[in-house]
């Protein structure tokens, strides 16, 4: 089942970084924020 997300900006500038460097990016919030969900979706 796919769920749906609702794509901010950040999350979206945040994808867009992990999928567009080889460099290592360090994911922190507080918690609630879509940290494992942005994890899940890349």
């Amino acid at each position: 089942m796919i769920e749906k997300i609702e794509l901010t900006d950040e999350f979206a500038k945040a994808f867009h970084l992990m999928e567009n460097t080889h460099q290592c990016v360090f994911i922190r919030g507080k918690a609630g924020t879509g940290k494992s969900t942005l994890l899940h979706y890349f």
